[in-house]
């Protein structure tokens, strides 16, 4: 059985696009931890709680790694491991400090380039727009 049909049979409940979601989430860990690695272990979670794949998934933005953590929770139920764990944790851990890094409403650098610094910018910008339609 591989590891996507225990993934299956573990969420039930979960539409295909979830399923494909948590799947990739795991394969992006697994290359994380051995760039060589094709196929996910279906028995051995050896990999998952390794120090050598904690530290590099600690390593990684965090609004990048809180998708890789919740993976790697999804990960510890399929393979059965107990819930108070470091993917529990470090997953709990990113959302809240993502919630914290999103709630400072800090501008992108794409917003900061696009955006009108005035109000004389908003109204021209609006005139263009309606030359447009």
């Amino acid at each position: 059985m591989s590891f996507l049909k225990k993934l299956r049979n573990h969420c039930k409940k979960c539409k295909p696009s979830t399923i494909k979601v948590y799947h990739n989430g795991v394969k992006r860990l697994l290359r994380l931890f051995d760039e060589d690695k094709d196929e996910i272990p279906v028995s051995s979670s050896t990999w998952l709680m390794s120090a050598k794949l904690k530290k590099k998934v600690k390593a990684i933005p965090v609004n990048i790694r809180r998708h890789l953590s919740s993976a790697g929770f999804i990960a510890t139920k399929v393979y059965k491991l107990k819930p108070d764990n470091f993917w529990n944790t470090q997953m709990l851990a990113d959302i809240a400090k993502y919630e914290a890094e999103r709630n400072l409403n800090k501008k992108s650098p794409h917003e900061e380039k696009n955006m009108p610094k005035n109000l004389g910018e908003l109204k021209k910008a609006g005139r263009e727009y309606r030359k447009r339609i």
